[in-house]
């Protein structure tokens, strides 16, 4: 349902992202740059880079010189932010502002312009976007509902055996003397959990993983979870992961949304799209 287009991509990651950009004037800008690009979107080239820097310093220019919104506190905080990066001290701190060509008083600066050009960006999208109407939304629902259907979701708990033991590579038979109590009824599947599974996450909630669907648990798993009857516990059952007894207290069908559920979605999404639109027309 969400669709960001590669441009707004690219202007967030050059302006959403400030002062860690820099500017585009030297090529240890750019080297600086590209290094954040890489980590925050990988699949970014560098062509796209120096197009989303361009027009970085094509807006912080566009900015007028009577635009002075009040920006001390939050130049404040992105140079604590930044400072607090280097643990080992005064040393590494210099160096890195060397390698970026600045000083403090400098970085501060550049920090103060790329937040202006930022918040000019925003307040003439304020001006150029309307706010969604829920009649908007409600349209939009109306027509794309099946793209928002909710899968199949299972409340489900688990007892595990990993298979990462190198001294016990197959722990058929300790999954299927765990399965044996149970069975008998001389314990509990929670108080088994606690004492002999293997995932940490859920061994003291009695085995719980809460509520899961197929996009949230690999594809041999949720064929088990799948197939396992509401409130039975599952003979073993050996995965990729490891051994598993398994039980469903519950399961909820497969169903599309009401619109109330995802208004405030749609409603986002769709602003979303007519802000990227709007970027064409903003100096």
């Amino acid at each position: 349902m969400k669709k960001v287009l590669p441009f707004f991509t690219l202007l967030s990651l050059a302006v959403a992202a400030g002062w860690r950009w820099q500017s585009c004037r030297t090529q240890i800008s750019f080297a600086f740059a590209w290094q954040q690009a890489q980590f925050r979107s990988p699949q970014m080239d560098r062509k796209a880079v120096m197009e989303a820097l361009d027009h970085q310093r094509r807006l912080t220019e566009a900015v007028p010189a009577t635009f002075r919104p009040d920006l001390d506190l939050a130049v404040k905080a992105e140079f604590e932010i930044w400072h607090k990066q280097f643990e080992k001290g005064a040393t590494d701190l210099q160096t890195r502002l060397s390698w970026q060509g600045e000083t403090k008083a400098s970085l501060k600066q550049t920090i103060q312009d790329d937040l202006r050009a930022q918040a000019w960006l925003e307040k003439r999208l304020q001006e150029l976007v309307p706010p969604i109407t829920e009649a908007q939304a409600l349209v939009w629902f109306t027509e794309h509902a099946e793209q928002l259907r909710l899968p199949t979701k299972f409340h489900v708990a688990h007892i595990f055996l990993s298979r990462h033991e190198p001294t016990r590579p197959n722990r058929s038979s300790e999954i299927q003397a765990l399965h044996e109590q149970l069975t008998s009824g001389k314990t509990s599947f929670a108080e088994l959990a606690a004492r002999h599974s293997e995932d940490s996450r859920s061994k003291d909630r009695g085995g719980d993983l809460g509520w899961l669907s197929a996009t949230r648990m690999p594809a041999d798993l949720i064929q088990a979870v799948n197939a396992q009857k509401v409130g039975e516990t599952s003979p073993p059952i050996e995965t990729k992961l490891g051994w598993h007894l398994l039980r469903v207290s519950a399961r909820q069908a497969s169903r599309l949304p009401h619109f109330a559920e995802v208004r405030e979605e749609i409603i986002a999404m769709l602003g979303q799209q007519q802000r990227e639109i709007a970027l064409d027309h903003v100096n």
